[in-house]
Order: structure tokens, then C-alpha cells, then sequence
């Protein structure tokens, strides 16, 4: 480095210096010749975005483009200073711009229909209902996973829902919409998928949505899980399912969750046989006139 170039970095190092912390100090002539003798990506964005009596003095003709993104996210009135169609922009680009107002995206020239499904994602994961409108999700080649990220940060609703291939969908995530979706959305979802386990989880958090619930999947799953709804729903008076599925196939541990969930029902239906001292201390905790059984 050469004199010359040394003392051009000088002179750069302090008028950067005075503008970033001495600013205030100085009248509107010297402020907009310092402004103008550096670059103004040596300038804090903060400065430009929020202080009106430095953002007076930019060309925003000299701003390059990614500070030009950085100041609109600060203040999106900004876009009324500058045309940024001129500039070929991402959508990653302009995420930080989208996250402050949604509908600025039609502001930037970004061809949509050339967007990659990875910057799809991220933008529609914002979770803004207006950013679904400006994709054809179904076009995409999501996998499961990656729709139900989509799905879970809109909150399962129904516009989303509507707007992918729910055919891509596991079982788990479609238990996961009905648990904790709006009851208008069950119309879209193919319940006949559901599994057993499927739907004595989405019974614990909707348990009114019995009626829907197809109970001859509990006549093929693991019978313990036959014995949790009928646990579930005493009052449905569904123990029929275990006389169908024949009481001899219970273990023990499903008689001690059956004799403490109802004692007058199951009881005399028991092989006490099968039940040694761990059951018994387990089911006389919630049933002490049951201590006898347990000699």
C-alpha cells in the first residue's frame, strides 16, 4: 500500500467515524458532503432507515442493492424513494422484507413461477395466508414432511390445507391436524387412513369427535389399545369390543388397567390367575376395599 492509498484509508476511517457518532454535530452542508465522500455501506443502516436528516442526503441511485433490502425491512416507506423493479431480487433475498409487511412482495420484480420449492417453503412458512396466493403448492415436489411444516405454521388452516396434495401426508400428520385443527377442516381429511393409535390420540383432545371415530380399527390393532378407549369412553358402554376380541387374549397388565378403571364390570370377568402382588399393590392404590384380593 502506498502513501496515497494510506491516507485515502485514513481519511475514509475518520469520516466514517464522525458520521457514525458525530453526526448530530455537524450542519446539513457538512453532513452531505461527508455522507457523499465514503460509501454508503460504511453508513449504519440504522442511521439511514431512522434519522431523516441523514437519509435526505442519500442517492439512492448509489445504494447497492442487498442495503438497499436491509433498509426497506427497517422502513418499508423507503420503496416510495426508490424503484426497485431495476434490481433482480430472490425471494430469500427478501425474506427479512416480507417477515415486516407481506404484501411488499408484489413491489419487487421476482419471477414466481422460477422460485425453487426450498424458497417456496421458507416463504409460505412465515405463516401469511396472502403468500399462499402467489404459489401453486400442488406443482412442487414436497415431500410429506415438508407440507406439514408448511400446514403446522398456518395453523392448520383451512386456506393451506386447501392449497397442497394432502394425499403425501403420513397418518401421524393428519392426526395431528384433526387433534389440533379447526372442526371445519375434517371435510379435506381422509379419515379412513386413521389408524387406532391415530385416533385415541386425537380423541384425548377431542374426545366429542367419538362419533366419527370408526371402531372396528380396535378390532385389529393391539387389543391394550381396544382396552384404552374403552377406558376412555366408559360411559359409551363400548366394552363389547373386548367380548368380540375375546377376554382370554388381555395380559395381565391390561386386566390391572381394566379392574382399576372399573372394578364392578371386570373383576368377575378376570382370571385373578394372572395377576401376582405388583398388580394387586397398583390396582388396591386406587381401590382399597380391593386388599383382600390381593392376599
Amino acid at each position: 500500500m502506498n502513501i496515497q492509498e494510506k491516507k485515502t484509508l485514513f481519511s475514509v476511517a475518520i469520516i466514517t467515524n464522525i458520521i457514525k457518532y458525530r453526526w448530530q454535530e455537524l450542519d446539513d452542508k457538512e453532513l452531505n458532503h461527508l455522507i457523499n465522500s465514503i460509501d454508503y455501506s460504511r453508513i449504519p443502516d440504522r442511521l439511514i432507515a431512522n434519522e431523516e436528516c441523514v437519509r435526505k442526503h442519500i442517492n439512492w441511485n448509489k445504494v447497492n442493492r442487498l442495503q438497499l433490502v436491509r433498509l426497506i425491512a427497517q422502513d418499508p416507506d423507503i420503496l416510495d424513494l426508490v424503484d426497485v423493479s431495476k434490481y433482480s431480487y430472490t425471494l430469500r433475498e427478501i425474506h427479512f422484507v416480507l417477515k415486516k409487511d407481506s404484501s411488499l412482495i408484489d413491489r419487487f420484480n421476482i419471477k414466481l413461477d422460477a422460485v425453487d420449492k426450498n424458497e417456496v417453503k421458507a416463504i409460505v412458512c412465515m405463516g401469511y395466508s396472502d403468500l399462499i396466493d402467489k404459489f401453486n403448492l400442488s406443482e412442487y415436489p414436497f415431500k410429506g414432511n415438508e407440507l406439514f411444516d408448511m400446514i403446522k405454521k398456518h395453523n392448520y388452516s383451512r386456506k393451506i390445507l386447501e392449497s397442497v396434495d394432502l394425499s403425501k401426508l403420513e397418518t401421524y400428520h393428519l392426526k395431528d391436524i384433526m387433534a389440533y385443527g379447526d372442526d371445519s377442516i375434517i371435510d379435506l381429511i381422509d379419515l379412513s387412513k386413521l389408524t387406532s393409535n391415530n385416533w385415541l390420540e386425537i380423541l384425548k383432545n377431542k374426545p366429542y369427535l367419538f362419533n366419527m371415530c370408526d371402531l372396528e380399527k380396535f378390532m385389529t390393532c393391539d387389543i391394550f389399545t381396544t382396552i384404552k378407549l374403552v377406558i376412555m369412553f366408559k360411559s359409551q358402554k363400548i366394552d363389547y369390543l373386548l367380548d368380540r376380541r375375546g377376554y382370554e387374549k388381555i395380559s395381565a397388565f391390561g386386566w390391572e388397567k381394566l379392574i382399576i378403571a372399573d372394578p364392578d364390570t371386570y373383576l368377575h370377568k378376570c382370571d385373578l390367575n394372572k395377576l401376582n402382588q405388583r398388580h394387586w399393590t397398583n390396582i388396591v392404590q386406587f381401590h382399597p376395599n380391593l386388599a383382600n384380593y390381593a392376599i
